[in-house]
């Protein structure tokens, strides 16, 4: 078969969850997935990355396809995602910052008022729910829909001419209309509308009717990148309410989506008692391995290619439950094998030079590497003999990763933390891929944050890992990772 033919119009799918086509079909972190599909309140956490926002998507858009994997059974699942969609439909950030809550009980008080109106005309307004009502003999199912109603009526939620999720956001608006929201603002409004009185009206409406509601919040480390601290009181309301809600609603669940390096930075009280409800999105090389293999053969021609050089059928379910030979059998049909720096085989080089300082790797970093890698070799097969057994070379691979590392400094470390801009040039300018610590206090003497607590903050982020085995307090020295050393223009520095 012609390779560059079949490279011509290949694809490993988009980075973006957003705009994903291959996204439902090849998300592999099945247990992660089924983890986020319980019945329980969850807080998926990640870095930049790692998934979280593919998960989102498909709780969001897909979970009617993901039956197979629910655990438990249900006549009806709500899904309310209340932010985290670049959607009208659904609450942005400007529209958070132009109701302006101050205090971590503003913020609170504003996540709850929201989710149980938002949750509350999901409710009302549903099709499955007024069928069951129709044919329902409950007293108790008709009390708490009534209840319903009439809140949504009397506060003008239900006017046929209102877009449903804008009624929502502009009555907040109304009722916390003030430039510098307090929190007794508006106290006797606060009683009358008791936000976890809504909350248990629906949960019991739920528990009636066999149903599950779904809260559901993705991508809010973006709010207030120009205030930390107001972001970090947005974040820790939003995890008090878990918390605080951890058993009293049965059938309502949170699932919150959010990067760990923030999570850590919180200081929440009662956190610990989130372990159970807790999940860190880790990709090991068996699953990574399943992602980008799936990718690959989603598409016909590449798929095509396979099952011809393999002689044997090819499908995603096969990808998925296949042992890990196979896997690298797989691999090493669409990618050369050996390496020639010493490396026996291109998946463990893919995987060293992708892996962050604290011994991560994420899947959107692999396949930007591998859709470049694909740019590459089609340039490569215009200009010389299609040889070898493979449809992408090694040589098209290691071009393609200094841009990488260029996109996830870009994207991540001076997009995420621009607080600490100033710190990242000062690295850049030093020029080197290791650095004392003594040379690193200096380095910092005049930023914010500045000494270890800088150190720390880099840590945390993945950028140092530590050249021995002390902890990064007493650590002499850091080393900056091959992902973010050729984005920063860093040289090695042989160990002394």
């Amino acid at each position: 078969m012609d390779r560059l033919k079949i490279l011509s119009n290949f694809s490993f799918g988009r980075v973006d969850a957003e705009t994903d086509d291959k996204l439902v079909n090849c998300f592999i972190g099945t247990d992660l997935l089924k983890y986020a599909l319980s019945p329980q309140h969850t807080l998926l956490l990640g870095g930049k990355g790692s998934g979280k926002s593919a998960i989102f998507k498909i709780l969001s858009q897909e979970a009617d396809r993901l039956n197979p994997f629910i655990s438990f059974s249900f006549n009806e699942l709500f899904r309310i995602p209340a932010y985290g969609l670049n959607s009208d439909e659904y609450l942005t950030y400007p529209e958070i910052k132009e109701i302006n809550p101050q205090t971590i009980e503003d913020f609170k008080y504003f996540w709850q008022l929201y989710f149980s109106l938002k949750s509350s005309f999901s409710i009302v307004t549903s099709n499955y729910l007024n069928s069951v009502l129709s044919k329902s003999n409950s007293s108790d199912l008709r009390l708490y829909y009534k209840f319903l109603l009439k809140l949504l009526d009397d506060i003008g939620l239900l006017k046929k001419h209102q877009q449903k999720s804008k009624s929502v956001l502009e009555f907040i608006k109304r009722l916390l209309k003030t430039n510098k929201l307090s929190t007794d603002y508006n106290t006797q409004f606060r009683r009358n509308l008791n936000v976890n009185l809504i909350l248990d009206k629906i949960d019991k409406i739920l528990k009636i009717t066999n149903s599950y509601l779904w809260i559901l919040v993705d991508q809010i480390d973006l709010l207030y990148l120009d205030d930390l601290n107001k972001r970090n009181k947005a974040i820790t309301a939003l995890i008090q309410l878990i918390i605080e809600y951890s058993n009293r609603f049965s059938n309502i669940n949170f699932k919150i989506f959010l990067r760990s390096d923030i999570y850590k930075e919180l200081n929440i009280i009662n956190k610990s008692h989130l372990v159970s409800n807790s999940i860190e999105l880790i990709w090991t090389e068996d699953l990574i391995l399943r992602l980008i293999l799936a990718r690959a053969i989603f598409d016909r021609s590449v798929k095509q290619y396979c099952e011809e050089k393999l002689n044997e059928s090819i499908d995603i379910n096969k990808v998925i439950t296949g042992n890990y030979n196979f896997l690298l059998k797989l691999f090493y049909t669409i990618f050369q094998n050996k390496t020639s720096d010493g490396y026996s085989n291109l998946h463990k080089w893919i995987i060293r030079k992708l892996t962050d300082g604290l011994g991560k790797i994420y899947p959107r970093e692999f396949i930007h590497l591998a859709n470049l890698a694909v740019a590459v070799q089609k340039e490569l097969y215009k200009t010389k003999l299609q040889d070898g057994n493979y449809l992408i070379s090694e040589k098209a691979v290691k071009a393609a990763f200094k841009s990488v590392s260029k996109y996830r400094c870009e994207t991540f470390l001076y997009s995420e933390f621009p607080h600490l801009t100033k710190h990242l040039n000062r690295i850049s300018a030093f020029g080197y891929d290791r650095i004392k610590k003594e040379e690193m206090f200096k380095l910092f003497e005049d930023c914010e944050p500045s000494g270890l607590d800088a150190v720390r903050a880099f840590y945390d982020a993945g950028l140092f890992k530590k050249s021995s085995t002390k902890s990064i307090d007493n650590a002499n020295e850091y080393i900056i990772p091959d992902l973010y050393r050729y984005g920063l223009g860093l040289t090695i520095r042989k160990a002394k």
